[in-house]
């Protein structure tokens, strides 16, 4: 195993169980101390969604049909145009890379457009327990959810990472990324109050061996 890389201070260790953060480890999640991006950053992202949206489907479950999606999922997104918004992309980059820097994975600049979520207590807006990756697609390895709402903003709606049968729950802080392995297996529980809004983001390598 590697020598874990002298730490960023600009990254908090995890609190698991007491153990710092080391490379190579299965059961972690690294979040940032300070937010990413500005509050009229985030005031304008979450306006887009506002705008514009659609509700969001399932991959890697074969043939679906809007019941299944219904069963898995109720949130409303939209996709960032990477070209209209390459800043989005250089800053979710720059994190995945000063992360990385801890995890060790093997990853390359990223190709999966980003992801604007909203989940609305109108709907009780929920995403049931998955993974980022699926058997035919291996090849996301970071998972990135940036909160773009104040904890004060909405009730459930918690953010919520099963370590190997222990629940994590990350604090969410607008602006704030939490990054984890696209292996572990998360959700996000009904909204009752309020709407949710977040930054979703993928990076991608070969396939995990």
């Amino acid at each position: 195993m590697q020598e874990t890389p002298e730490r960023d201070p600009h990254w908090n260790d995890p609190v698991m169980e007491g153990r710092k953060l080391t490379a190579g480890r299965t059961d972690y999640f690294l979040t940032s101390s300070t937010p990413i991006f500005s509050r009229p950053q985030i005031d304008l992202l979450r306006s887009l969604v506002d705008a514009e949206n659609a509700p969001a489907g399932i991959e890697g479950y074969g043939e679906t049909t809007p019941g299944d999606t219904e069963r898995q999922r109720r949130t409303r997104v939209r996709w960032l145009n990477a070209d209209d918004y390459r800043w989005v992309y250089e800053v979710i980059w720059a994190e995945a890379s000063r992360a990385n820097a801890l995890f060790q994975f093997d990853v390359v600049p990223m190709w999966d457009t980003i992801q604007l979520a909203l989940y609305d207590a109108a709907e009780e807006g929920f995403f049931r327990w998955h993974a980022d990756t699926i058997p035919s697609d291996l090849t996301r390895k970071i998972s990135i959810s940036v909160p773009l709402s104040d904890p004060g903003d909405y009730a459930g709606g918690i953010l919520e990472l099963n370590s190997n049968g222990a629940i994590r729950r990350p604090p969410q802080r607008a602006g704030v990324p939490i990054m984890f392995p696209s292996w572990m297996i998360h959700r996000v529980t009904p909204v009752t109050v309020g709407k949710r809004y977040s930054l979703v983001a993928w990076i991608r390598g070969p396939n995990w061996r």
